[in-house]
């Protein structure tokens, strides 16, 4: 009876063993090795024809005019950020899995302190 009890023991060890491997080794894979996740990132926006989210610049007194894109990570291309210039601006092509939220009523709260779209 406690032999049989033994191995029901290694047998339950060694499935959950090898389910936390499995799941180890898909989420390492999906998210570090594939680049299945979102990147939040805020791009400029043109407030004379969009609803942009806005923000004031204490030093200079100016505002900032953004719109929020969230896009896959595998669909942005590998470049320096500290080089102004291998770096473009994120996009939307209409091929990838990305989406843009631009200011409203109902996402401004959510968005940016502020009480107001520009």
């Amino acid at each position: 009876m406690e032999q049989s009890k033994n191995k029901l023991s290694i047998v339950v060890f060694v499935l959950t063993s090898l389910l936390i491997l499995f799941s180890t080794a898909f989420g390492y894979y999906k998210y570090v090795v594939k680049g299945d996740f979102y990147i939040y990132a805020q791009v400029s926006c043109n407030p004379e024809i969009e609803d942009c989210f806005n923000l004031e610049l204490e030093e200079e007194g100016e505002r900032y005019f953004y719109k929020i894109i969230y896009k896959k990570a595998y669909d942005i291309p590998t470049c320096n950020p500290l080089d102004s210039i291998g770096c473009a601006e994120l996009t939307c092509e209409p091929t990838e899995d990305c989406y843009i939220i631009t200011c409203s009523e109902d996402n401004k709260s959510e968005y940016q302190s502020t009480d107001y779209c520009s």
